[in-house]
């Protein structure tokens, strides 16, 4: 048996830092593109973009995509805008600026994660929607 004990700080420095592994995470992203592949094409906000296989994905599928993290050391496309966002604080958006916001695995990171929940509705236009997906 192993026991693995983190200072706070550490935990605090994992919490925020994403995975640099997105192989695990490649299953579920390819549902989520599944789930976009059927909706008319439109303006996107990805919350916790990661490296940003899924807003460059979602960008070559003709959806105008803005991209955020926490974390800007491990975002790769040049391609598509790029914004550090903290998902426990107000989106810097006007009210209805996007007709889809997705967020992979972000939730269960977050401090305050109804924070992300209403700031995703203040930003969607009316018939916009949000695809969130944690694990449990």
């Amino acid at each position: 048996m192993s026991i693995i004990y983190k200072t706070p700080n550490e935990i605090k420095k994992d919490k925020y830092q994403g995975s640099k592994d997105n192989s695990k995470r490649e299953p579920t992203k390819r549902k989520v593109l599944e789930l976009f592949d059927k909706l008319p094409r439109g303006k996107v906000l990805e919350i916790g973009a990661g490296d940003g296989f899924l807003s460059n994905t979602l960008n070559g599928m003709g959806f105008d995509v803005i991209a955020s993290d926490i974390n800007t050391d491990l975002f790769k496309p040049k391609n598509i805008d790029f914004l550090k966002i903290d998902a426990n604080f107000t989106f810097p958006f006007e009210d209805n600026s996007f007709d889809y916001v997705v967020s992979v695995e972000t939730i269960e990171h977050l401090e305050y994660l109804w924070n992300l929940i209403n700031e995703s509705y203040r930003v969607l236009r009316g018939e916009g929607g949000e695809i969130d997906i944690y694990y449990s």
